[in-house]
């Protein structure tokens, strides 16, 4: 807000100034456009307007033949909920006044404050302002005290706290709102003769997946990736790495007993 007071002030003061010291800082005249009823005569130069008036920016006019010392309206008539304060000493061309509303009313378009400019036709520019009551915002405290809430978190957090909140006749919640932790999975134990695949971390995000290799001559015995699940634990229990020799063991000893069997068969002597 202060900001755009500063920049209506620089305004006004280079509508009091001179064409040739502010040359092409006007705009142009909104011929039909204008919401006044009347403009003064359009000008170029101060020559164009005689000796009792300027060639000065004039708004929506544009630049217009004006008297430096006409004024407006002032005090204004005190309107009903609203605040006129004068930002400029006095009230005479470009002089600039802050329309504001009392507590508990509001200006349309939800504006904190309105600027309003003395213009060369002696009024003060812009529509009259309104000041509403602020409907809204008792609508939102008369149902907030029968509210009833209910909270949940996304996936990947834990509710810390009550799910479910009443407003109470005070105006107050029954209990403090709760909080969403986030949830993590420890990091997965090490697999013996095996790698674990990842980035090596303290803690490992919900969706996050790690990968296991064996080391050279092992066979992998499980899965070969797992998952952090919303809970905090992993998708399943870490593989283990067993050795290719004991699959070869194992393989030879079921042929041997296999041939062994057949050679204690003997073919039948009435055959």
């Amino acid at each position: 807000m202060d900001c755009v007071l500063l920049l209506l002030s620089l305004w006004a003061l280079v509508g009091s100034v001179s064409l040739q010291t502010v040359a092409g800082s006007c705009p142009e005249r909104l011929l039909g456009q204008e919401r006044r009823r009347t403009c003064p005569k359009p000008c170029k130069l101060d020559r164009d307007c005689g000796s009792k008036r300027q060639c000065l920016c004039d708004g929506q006019c544009g630049l217009s033949c004006v008297a430096p010392g006409r004024t407006c309206p002032w005090p204004l008539p005190v309107a009903e909920n609203t605040e006129v304060r004068l930002l400029s000493p006095t009230h005479s061309f470009s002089a600039l006044l802050e329309v504001r509303c009392k507590p508990g009313f509001t200006l349309s378009g939800g504006l904190d404050a309105l600027i309003r400019r003395c213009q060369g036709d002696r009024q003060w520019s812009g529509d009259e302002p309104t000041c509403t009551e602020e409907l809204i915002e008792k609508a939102e405290i008369t149902e907030a005290r029968a509210a009833h809430c209910l909270r949940n978190c996304l996936s990947g957090a834990d509710l810390v706290g009550s799910s479910e909140n009443f407003c109470q006749e005070n105006q107050t919640w029954q209990y403090p709102h709760p909080i969403c932790k986030k949830v993590y999975c420890q990091p997965p134990r090490d697999v013996e003769f095996g790698y674990v695949v990842a980035v090596q971390k303290t803690e490992y995000e919900v969706g996050f997946e790690v990968h296991f290799l064996c080391k050279k001559n092992f066979l992998l015995d499980g899965p070969q990736r797992v998952t952090c699940l919303p809970n905090g634990s992993w998708s399943e229990a870490p593989p283990h790495c067993r050795s290719k020799a004991c699959a070869t063991v194992s393989l030879r000893a079921t042929f041997n007993i296999h041939v062994f069997t057949r050679t204690l068969q003997k073919p039948d002597a009435h055959t």
